[in-house]
């Protein structure tokens, strides 16, 4: 963020877009328990309560349908039921886990729609929906998945609630492209929105009454939106974050500092390093995103969708480990806080590094290895993608400088590797017969044993 302000009850995040921009504000507030912020009222901590005697309406008419679930002889079971005054679409992915377990983790959302919408925004909203489940079904943290439509004239017109197991699960659901897209387009849906996590410290069975189950809430999120954008958002913990959602520091009852990783996989271990780190030098509870992986994940490497801005707004990051390439496409939003300095003798104590020219050793001896880049001339190149600065740019730069010819003509071929990870094992292989790495990246992969001598 490039401005924050801090506040005796409240931590406040200002993060502005660049001058001239006609992007709104966008603030990001942490509440202490009991705080109501007056431009919103739905932050109003007595709706935890309300919220939570709605979802027990809702678990109560779950559990009456138990009995019929059971009876199918099923482990699934999905169906809509529509009774007039309510809607309600109970899914079960897991029903004998759901009988077996005696605590759960429970996700509340709670949505205002716009009036109106868009029908193209209805028409990806119910392909997105569509989609979504198909991937719970394959998710074997979640349990079950129930909604439920009130009343019009209700405190809140659609709400969710999602069972898993346990707060891991949570994670690991998050990190789903699909519900990743479905969160993208749900500016343009809803107004408004109130995400609980609880704790739920009882069984679920035909016996159990939705009334006498205790629902212990962990945090709140509250996101508003305006013109379509993410124009406020705010947090609420109530107990300190769990613990194994890579989440470390101090116990604290603040929400956590949390960084995002957007870089290579094999970068993550030394992000979550200094992201520990950190966190013990404060006090303070942290988290770590691996928004590259996330991303792949949901893009199928077309990397980067969005903008880094929107991918550090979207998962509500302080803090992101990005490339160089990328900070100067972002620069007037972002403030660089610290590069790296690595510690080999080529980099001179300077926040550096090189592309570095990697082909497979051939023999021993090595009479056989290509030495020079003309002697890859008519070869077939690996490049991890084409916005990259170290793995594309800069050979292509250095073709055309020195040998006045480009990438096309000096090379036979041209492969996509997704990563540079890629390009390494595809160089190895024999896929290709040269890549250009990030040469931070090529000494952690030196770095790794099995790697070593290869």
């Amino acid at each position: 963020p490039r401005s924050a302000s801090y506040h005796h009850h409240h931590r406040t995040v200002n993060m502005e877009g660049s001058e001239g921009s006609p992007s709104p504000m966008r603030t990001q507030v942490m509440l202490h328990a009991t705080e109501k912020v007056p431009q919103h009222p739905f932050t109003d901590h007595h709706h935890v309560n309300e919220d939570v005697a709605h979802i027990r309406v809702c678990l109560q008419k779950f559990l009456d349908l138990l009995p019929d679930i059971i009876a199918t002889g099923q482990d699934t079971y999905f169906e809509s039921i529509d009774q007039g005054d309510y809607y309600l679409r109970p899914l079960v992915f897991q029903l004998q886990r759901l009988l077996s377990l005696s605590s759960f983790f429970v996700v509340g959302f709670f949505g205002w729609r716009w009036h109106p919408i868009d029908e193209n925004v209805l028409h990806q909203i119910w392909a997105l929906d569509t989609k979504l489940l198909e991937h719970l079904k394959k998710l074997e943290n979640i349990i079950a998945y129930v909604s439920f439509k009130k009343p019009m004239d209700s405190d809140g017109e659609f709400f969710n609630i999602v069972i898993l197991d346990d707060a891991l699960g949570k994670d690991l659901w998050m990190q789903n492209g699909t519900h990743h897209c479905a969160m993208s387009i749900s500016n343009k849906f809803y107004e408004r929105v109130r995400i609980h996590n609880f704790n739920m410290k009882s069984p679920i069975n035909p016996s159990v009454k939705a009334v006498d189950v205790p629902f212990e809430p962990r945090c709140t999120t509250y996101v508003s939106f305006q013109h379509k954008q993410t124009w406020w958002r705010g947090q609420r913990w109530y107990l300190p974050p769990p613990s194994g959602v890579v989440s470390w520091g101090l116990v604290s009852s603040r929400r956590p500092l949390r960084f995002g990783s957007f870089m290579g996989h094999v970068a993550y271990s030394f992000h979550k390093q200094i992201t520990h780190m950190i966190g013990e030098r404060l006090g303070v509870p942290v988290e770590l995103v691996p928004i590259n992986d996330i991303v792949d994940q949901r893009f199928q490497r077309v990397k980067f969708a969005q903008t880094v801005r929107d991918n550090i707004e979207e998962y509500g990051l302080d803090f992101a480990f990005i490339c160089g390439v990328e900070f100067h496409k972002s620069h007037s939003d972002l403030n660089v806080v610290v590069a790296p300095v690595r510690a080999d003798d080529r980099y001179a104590g300077r926040p550096v590094y090189f592309a570095d020219v990697i082909v497979r050793k051939e023999s021993e001896d090595q009479q056989d290895t290509p030495k020079t880049l003309e002697d890859l001339r008519g070869s077939v190149f690996g490049c991890n993608e084409m916005t990259s600065y170290s793995g594309y740019h800069m050979i292509a730069n250095h073709l055309q400088d020195n040998f006045n010819v480009s990438i096309s003509d000096f090379f036979m071929e041209t492969r996509m590797t997704t990563s540079h990870a890629s390009s390494i094992q595809q160089v190895l292989s024999g896929m290709v017969t040269c890549a250009v790495i990030d040469s931070t990246i090529l000494e952690m992969e030196a770095n790794i044993p099995e790697r070593s001598e290869e």
